[in-house]
């Protein structure tokens, strides 16, 4: 009784785990965060900040430390753990505009389209680095 209990686990685990590890490749989701981490963390400096637009976005800090959690989250109002969720939540557009007045550099980070934000308009930004990684756009934009 138990030959087509094991054989049929065998042909599920035959079919599954292709997929499985598929899945589990670092664009197996078709979003490769570790790749748009790794370029964040060679090409930031101290003081950098970073716009996440789109709440899919939001989560790329907690994905890999080294780049995104190392720069500063210039619309988070709360953290994760002060919002008891797992992205925060955000001031308004116009409190972050301020925010943005006081930086030298600003990452924007969006999985989807090519990210257009008005507010950096007027700011002074010039677009000094710009990045497409599977389905993520990472802009950097400094003053001058």
């Amino acid at each position: 009784a138990w030959a087509p209990a094991a054989a049929g686990l065998a042909l599920v685990a035959a079919l599954g785990i292709p997929a499985q590890a598929a899945a589990r490749a670092p664009d197996g989701h078709g979003t490769d965060i570790r790749t748009a981490n790794a370029i964040v963390a060679a090409h930031r400096r101290p003081g950098d900040a970073v716009l996440y637009l789109g709440t899919d976005s939001k989560y790329f800090p907690a994905a890999y430390p080294s780049g995104f959690v190392r720069l500063d989250d210039i619309a988070q109002r709360r953290t994760p753990s002060q919002a008891d969720n797992l992205i925060g939540s955000d001031y308004g557009a116009s409190v972050v505009r301020q925010r943005l007045a006081r930086v030298p550099r600003v990452w924007l980070a969006r999985i989807g389209p090519y990210p257009d934000d008005p507010e950096l308009r007027g700011l002074g930004f010039r677009l000094a680095g710009r990045w497409h990684v599977s389905d993520i756009w990472l802009l950097l934009y400094a003053r001058g």
